[in-house]
C-alpha cells in the first residue's frame, strides 16, 4: 500500500493521518499475489486481506460502521445469476412472430437510432453481449439477440422464446450448468408477469427440482 499512499506517522495516534504520495508509483495498492490453486488457498488470501483492511483502519481511527463496506466475497459461495425476458406463446412459431412484432415496434420507436444503441463504453458485458449477437440471432437453442444489437446491449436485452415448456426447459439447462438466481421480465410488463406466473414459473420450479447444479470453482 505506501506504493500509493504514504503514512505520516508524526504526532499521537489519534493525530496520525493517511497522505497522499506526490509521487505515486504505477503500482497495484498491494503487490501482486501468487496464484492461488484451490478454493481453500484463495479463501485464506482473501481473510487475510480483510484483517489486514480492518487493522490499517482502526489504526487511523476508523473503527465505527466497517463491516457494511470493507467486504470480500468468499470464493466458496460463488453464485451465478441470469437475466432474460422470455417472449412465450402457445407454439413456438406464434413465438417468434410475437418476437418479431417486438422487434419491428422497437425499431418504429428508435427510427434512426436502430442498431446504434447506447451501451456503455466501459461495460465489458455490454461489449461481449454485442458480439454475441453479432454471431448469431440465436444462440443455444432460443436465446434470442437481436433486441441486444438492436439497442446496444445495454440493461436487460436478451430474450428466450418460445412456448412455456420449451422456455422452462431452457432455464433448467442453465440451472444445471450452475446458474441460481434467475431474474425475469417481460417486454409488457404487467401481461407477461401474468403469464409467467401461470404458465413459466411452475414449470421452472418443476424441471429444477431435485437437479443438481454444476457449481464453480469444483465445489461439490
Amino acid at each position: 500500500m505506501s506504493a500509493v499512499l504514504d503514512i505520516d506517522r508524526s504526532g499521537e495516534r489519534t493525530r496520525g493521518r493517511l497522505a497522499l504520495n506526490p509521487n505515486p508509483q504505477r503500482k497495484y495498492w498491494f503487490d501482486p499475489p501468487a496464484p492461488r490453486n484451490s478454493v481453500e488457498a484463495e479463501r485464506r488470501h482473501r481473510q487475510e486481506r480483510l484483517a489486514g483492511a480492518f487493522r490499517l483502519f482502526a489504526r487511523f481511527g476508523f473503527a465505527q460502521g466497517l463491516a457494511g463496506h470493507i467486504t470480500a466475497r468468499d470464493p466458496a459461495a460463488i453464485r451465478f445469476s441470469l437475466s432474460v425476458r422470455p417472449v412465450l406463446a402457445e407454439t413456438e412459431e406464434a413465438a417468434w412472430a410475437r418476437a418479431g412484432a417486438i422487434l419491428a415496434r422497437i425499431h418504429e420507436l428508435r427510427g434512426g437510432r436502430f442498431g446504434g444503441g447506447s451501451a456503455k463504453p466501459e461495460s465489458i458485458g455490454s461489449r461481449r453481449l454485442l458480439d454475441a449477437a453479432a454471431a448469431g440471432a440465436v444462440r443455444d437453442k432460443r436465446l434470442w439477440t437481436e433486441v441486444a444489437a438492436a439497442v446496444g446491449a445495454g440493461a436487460n436485452t436478451t430474450a428466450l422464446v418460445g412456448t412455456p415448456e420449451q422456455v422452462a426447459e431452457a432455464l433448467a439447462e442453465y440451472h444445471r450448468l450452475g446458474v441460481t438466481t434467475f431474474l425475469i421480465r417481460g417486454f409488457d410488463p404487467l401481461e407477461d408477469a401474468l403469464e409467467y406466473g401461470r404458465d413459466l414459473i411452475p414449470l421452472v420450479r418443476a424441471a429444477t427440482a431435485g437437479r443438481a447444479t454444476t457449481r464453480a470453482l469444483g465445489v461439490a
